[in-house]
C-alpha cells in the first residue's frame, strides 16, 4: 500500500509541471515554482507552503539517486524514472526500472539483496504477477520495493524514505 501512496504524492506536482514551461504564479496557500529544462530531461518543482519548509521535487532519468548500501538497481534493467524529494533535512527517493525478467526472478534477486544488506523484511508479500518487499533501514528510514508484471515486462519501483 505504501509503495502506491508515495508515487502518487510525488507524481501529482510533477503532472502539474508537465503543463507549463514557466514558473506558476504564487498561489494563496504558498509558492510553487516549476522549472522544466528540456535539454537535461529533468523536471524540478519547488513547493513552499506558507509557514512550512519548502519541498523540492526533481524527476527524470538523469536525476541521481542514492540507494541504501547493499541495494542496487536491477542488473540489465532499463531506468524509467528517478524522483528525489527533499524537504529540510529529509529526503525521499523513488527509482523505477523495467526488465524483461519474470517477477519471481526479480523478487528472488531483491530478497537476497535485503538479506545481504541486513535489512529485516517487514513486508514480503506477492503473487505470480506482483510482489512487495521492504523493511527498516539500519541507518533509519524505510525501504519499499514494489514489483509487478506490466505490459509484458516487469516494473520495479524502489522507494526510500
Amino acid at each position: 500500500m505504501r509503495a502506491r501512496v508515495l508515487p502518487s504524492l510525488i507524481l501529482t506536482p510533477l503532472l502539474l509541471a508537465s503543463c507549463s514551461d514557466r514558473a506558476l504564479n504564487p498561489a494563496p496557500s504558498g509558492d510553487v515554482d516549476i522549472d522544466i529544462p528540456r535539454t537535461q530531461g529533468e523536471t524540478r518543482v519547488r513547493v513552499a507552503p506558507h509557514g512550512e519548509a519548502p519541498a523540492t521535487f526533481r524527476s527524470g532519468p538523469q536525476v541521481p539517486v542514492l540507494l541504501p548500501e547493499g541495494i542496487t538497481a536491477y542488473p540489465g534493467g532499463r531506468i524509467v524514472e528517478n524522483t528525489v524529494v527533499e524537504r529540510g533535512r529529509a529526503q525521499h527517493m523513488l527509482l523505477v526500472t523495467e526488465t524483461p525478467d519474470p517477477v519471481a526472478q526479480v523478487t528472488a534477486f531483491y530478497r537476497e539483496q535485503l538479506r545481504r544488506a541486513r535489512i529485516a523484511p517487514s513486508l514480503d508479500i506477492g503473487t505470480e504477477r506482483h510482489a512487495g518487499l521492504g523493511g527498516a533501514l539500519p541507518a533509519g528510514g524505510e525501504l519499499v520495493i514494489a514489483i509487478r508484471e506490466e505490459n509484458g515486462s516487469t516494473r520495479i519501483e524502489i522507494s526510500v524514505s
